[in-house]
Order: structure tokens, then sequence, then C-alpha cells
């Protein structure tokens, strides 16, 4: 039998070709591509609201739905320690329920990354991942000085 798996959309993963053929039948093109704008339009929004805070740095301009940010405070900060707090923030944001994000490395700096999937993602979201974040940052030095937050 010939191998399908080095000739589909994620090699051995197979099945996965599947969902996008259902969803393109169940929605058509016009709707999945309507969808997938938002979604790109969703991170813009998040892009427009990092440009206008002094605590946090877009690293480009979304071209997808996927965006790079990082947060650097005050500015006070080196780089190798903006590497760590940008690493802890994302696993606390993370541990705390309120979303999901990732890193990367980019440009051999440790960077947030979202990429936005949920359709009803919107504006007040995409606020309450930066107010969120910055709760975050603000226990991670509360908790620096001994200082306890309240739950």
């Amino acid at each position: 039998m010939w191998d399908q798996g080095t000739r589909s959309f994620q090699c051995s993963r197979r099945a996965d070709a599947l969902k996008v053929w259902v969803a393109l039948q169940r929605y058509g093109a016009d709707a999945v591509g309507a969808l997938y704008d938002h979604l790109c339009d969703t991170a813009r929004v998040l892009h427009h609201a990092i440009a206008e805070r002094s605590d946090f740095v877009t690293l480009h301009e979304p071209e997808s739905n996927i965006l790079c940010f990082r947060w650097v405070g005050d500015g006070s900060l080196g780089e190798e320690a903006l590497d760590t707090v940008n690493r802890d923030l994302r696993e606390r944001y993370n541990r705390g329920g309120r979303g999901w994000i990732t890193t990367t490395v980019l440009g051999g700096r440790r960077v947030l990354r979202v990429t936005i999937m949920n359709p009803r993602t919107g504006h007040a979201e995409m606020q309450a991942l930066l107010d969120g974040l910055t709760d975050e940052v603000d226990a991670m030095r509360h908790a620096a000085r001994g200082v306890t937050t309240p739950s």
C-alpha cells in the first residue's frame, strides 16, 4: 500500500486533513475564510492595544492570527532578566487559569506568543489578557519582595 503520510498536511497525522475537508463541506470556503479574517483582525486588535501601553512591546505587525510580544516593564531590567520574567510570566498566567499563551525565542530573546483560535475572542478578551499578564507581573514583584497579595 502507498504511504500517504509523507504527502499529507501534517505527515503522519493523515486524519487531520479530514477535519479541514469536513469544515469546508459544512461551512464553505467563504465562511472559513471569514473566520480566519476575524482571527487575524483580533490579533491586530491586540497589537494596537499593546502599542498603547508602555509595559509591553510587540515584535512584529501581525500577518496572521499569531502575535509575539514582550513584557518590558518600565525599561529598568536588562535583556536576560526580561527573558526570565517573560518565561515565568507565561507559566504563572497559564497556571492561573485566565487564559493560555505560549513563549518562543525571537532574536535570541524570550517572548510571549498568542495564537488566536476561538471565534468568540474579541476586544474584551484581548484587554483581559493584558490586564491578566499585568496582574501576574505585579504578583511576581510582590512575591520577590516577600509581600503576600490577597487572592
